[in-house]
């Protein structure tokens, strides 16, 4: 059902195209991958980048005066079940346990962290604080967090990743130990479902006033998925290198911390799309939080590391320089780049230019509620009707109240006995003729 009711953001998000995003032996490295895993290019940048991050080491990006930015990256590739997801992230994983390999780690010294808890991945930080985290299914990472944890307690483990995400000590005290770790280096991405993903952003913006904004530090992508048939071959770039070779010269160069900044048109380039984000945030920080908090977060995520690919590759392994310089042509990529998660962003969360996408429900069992006979419709009588749980029902009836046709309210039965789950739907005796035709509009989208 959740795929059906964000069809129109799905669709949208299919339109945004990139081509040729970073330096070109690195596209020829990544068409490669694509055409042996048959995804789109698309659905492998997320990881990439993320494992880009992860071999960059502690190495930062000095923009201007005294503003660094540490090589951080969360990140997730958007896409319905049976799109090869999980083969684009697998590649990526194997290509960082070759170089793993490579420089002789053990599997159990691998900085591939699956921590289940926050405890856990702290514990591993101390031993190393670079760590990277794969998730096959994002949502795996978010049932995590607060794992274990009752209440508000459970806001504990977002702020960790908060506070690891700009690359701020972090700190754990308790009676048994106490666990500080300077500038942890944390990067992830995760595959996830566009209904999962849309109903994560839509509940961010809806309490954007309140809520801690993990998701709009996300680089996510949905690119339209690619089914090749077994018998259709591409032509590969035979002179590219594998990625696993490609990451393996990142992390060598990147044994000693190493300073990006920007020459002089580069800076020009990068401090004019800087003021206009400043810009927008002077004129909606308080009347959007939701895409003004993008924004901000975005001259944070600014995928800039990736643009150094080029400059790392044309350098020698053994150099000992400190400062390297990123160019104009590679500092517009990164641009390109942004923009094109931060679009994606827009359009799963359901913003476009003309307005907002609102989810559309035509389900059963928004049918079922909806026609009861009566005003008032009590769970318990939609589930034994149908093949519905009351937890479903539940949630399809809070939609509805979304959508300003009725409120939810619970009840106790005449004769005793649990509370009773009930949605009071809206009454139109009352109405003016125009709220009445927005009612009506509304139900033709739900049923």
């Amino acid at each position: 059902m959740a795929a059906f009711i964000y069809k129109e953001r799905v669709n949208q998000c299919y339109q945004l195209k990139i081509t040729d995003p970073f330096d070109e032996l690195t596209n020829c490295t990544l068409k490669n991958l694509a055409t042996a895993n048959s995804v789109p290019v698309e659905y492998i940048i997320p990881p990439f980048i993320t494992a880009v991050s992860h071999f960059l080491n502690k190495s930062e990006i000095n923009s201007w005066g005294s503003w660094y930015q540490p090589s951080i990256i969360y990140s997730s590739t958007v896409g319905f079940t049976g799109t090869n997801k999980t083969a684009a992230m697998d590649a990526v994983r194997n290509a960082i346990m070759d170089v793993e390999s490579a420089n002789g780690v053990a599997e159990v010294q691998s900085r591939i962290n699956q921590s289940a808890t926050v405890e856990s991945l702290l514990k591993q930080l101390n031993n190393d604080s670079r760590q990277i985290q794969l998730w096959d299914e994002l949502k795996t990472w978010q049932s995590s967090l607060g794992l274990y944890k009752t209440g508000a307690a459970s806001d504990y483990d977002t702020t960790i990743y908060l506070t690891a995400y700009n690359g701020g000590t972090l700190k754990r005290q308790t009676c048994n130990s106490n666990i500080s770790i300077m500038k942890p280096v944390v990067n992830i991405c995760g595959m996830a479902h566009p209904g999962e993903i849309c109903k994560c952003l839509d509940e961010e913006r809806k309490n954007s006033n309140s809520n801690d904004g993990l998701y709009s530090r996300f680089l996510m992508c949905m690119p339209q998925p690619e089914f090749r048939d077994a018998n259709v071959t591409e032509d590969t770039f035979t002179d590219a290198p594998s990625i696993s070779r490609l990451l393996y010269v990142v992390d060598k160069l990147h044994k000693q911390k190493k300073i990006y900044i920007y020459d002089t048109e580069a800076k020009q380039v990068a401090i004019r799309y800087y003021n206009e984000q400043q810009q927008y945030l002077r004129e909606n920080h308080s009347s959007d939080t939701y895409t003004s908090a993008w924004e901000a977060k975005n001259h944070a995520i600014t995928p800039d590391f990736v643009s150094t690919m080029k400059e790392a590759l044309d350098r020698n392994l053994n150099t000992k320089e400190e400062f390297i310089q990123i160019n104009l042509q590679n500092a517009k990529k990164s641009i390109e780049l942004s923009q094109y998660f931060l679009k994606h962003k827009k359009l799963l969360s359901g913003y476009i230019n003309s307005g907002f996408i609102e989810p559309m429900i035509k389900s059963q069992l928004v049918r079922k509620i909806l026609l009861y006979p009566g005003g008032l419709v009590p769970c318990n009588a939609i589930t034994k009707s149908t093949r519905f749980t009351a937890d479903q029902v539940k949630a399809e009836m809070k939609m509805i109240c979304e959508f300003g046709l009725g409120e939810t309210i619970h009840e106790k039965p005449q004769a005793g006995g649990r509370l009773m789950f009930i949605l009071n739907k809206i009454s139109t005796n009352n109405l003016s003729l125009d709220e009445i035709i927005n009612i009506t509009s509304t139900l033709s989208k739900l049923a």
